[in-house]
């Protein structure tokens, strides 16, 4: 009976400090890293029309080291990107974006609010983003989809990965460990990235962008130990961290080797608090600051 009881504990105790304990990063698949990476926020951040060919071409001539995009889908199966949910915010159009065709999507106009002289910019699609990009620089894309199962969003963005040959210089990313987990299933070659925050969505910003959306990021997405198991399980190549992150995560993932990015440090204290925090990069709205800064420091 003694013996049971010791061999029952110590195989609890095993199975605390397995749930408790982290190995470091060792993904000997991940690109070497040269200096902080500075990522565009949403294509060219405060610059361009959000998540625009136009912006991402701006980042380009500006020789920043990537972008940071959303991909959704549409009803008719395509992936496109944009940011909200809805339509009526960054666009000349209303109602919900999953439930437009492409051709739909293409009627509307993504420039004009921003800037008259981004008037007639379109919703492009995925594929018109790698075609654009061509390696020039790297793509973070966002695949927002919330539920467990697949809107087939994953299969797309791998196929078309493969399809240019893109695993150097396009990576995808997620809330959704579930999205991450396919992602390696369908092709461990696929660099993921998932993205995390300690805090819920402001109630306005949710309300502004994510209308019909009440409950924001889940309880265990913000928590760290169900992020740690997380971690392990969809085993992604780099890490985002909003900014608002207790540090001591940070510095924790960062000292475990994690490749990890800050987001998004948008004025000239919070990039330099992010730079001296060591990221593997940071993803902003201010890229040319971030950039110049960075060489300054």
């Amino acid at each position: 009976m003694y013996n049971k009881q010791v061999t029952g504990g110590i195989i609890t105790l095993l199975f605390v400090l397995f749930l408790i304990y982290e190995p470091d990063y060792k993904n000997v698949n991940n690109i070497p890293k040269s200096g902080l990476l500075v990522f565009a926020h949403r294509g060219f951040g405060n610059y361009g029309p959000d998540n625009s060919l136009a912006a991402v071409r701006m980042a380009i001539e500006a020789e920043i080291d990537g972008v940071d995009l959303d991909g959704q889908m549409t009803v008719d199966g395509k992936l496109v990107i944009y940011h909200d949910p809805k339509l009526d915010r960054l666009t000349d159009g209303t109602g919900s974006l999953k439930e437009k065709t492409l051709a739909q999507l293409k009627e509307l106009d993504l420039g004009f609010k921003f800037g008259e002289k981004f008037r007639g910019e379109k919703i492009s699609t995925y594929e018109d983003v790698l075609k654009e990009v061509n390696g020039r620089l790297k793509i973070f894309v966002e695949l927002k989809t919330s539920t467990i199962g697949s809107d087939s969003s994953e299969d797309i963005a791998v196929g078309l990965i493969q399809k240019y040959n893109a695993h150097d210089w396009a990576y995808l990313s997620s809330f959704n460990p579930f999205v991450l987990y396919r992602i390696k299933k369908l092709d461990e070659k696929v660099k993921t990235m998932f993205i995390f925050k300690d805090v819920n969505v402001d109630p306005d910003i949710l309300k502004e962008i994510h209308p019909t959306d009440t409950k924001g990021i889940p309880w265990m997405l913000r928590n760290e130990f169900c992020r740690s198991l997380i971690r392990r399980w969809t085993k992604p190549d780099f890490l985002s961290a909003e900014i608002t992150v207790n540090k001591k995560t940070v510095r924790k993932l960062i000292g475990k080797g994690y490749p990890l990015f800050l987001w998004p440090p948008n004025n000239e204290g919070d990039i330099l608090q992010s730079i001296n925090d060591n990221p593997y990069g940071i993803i902003t709205d201010e890229p040319i600051l971030a950039k110049n800064m960075r060489v300054q420091l």
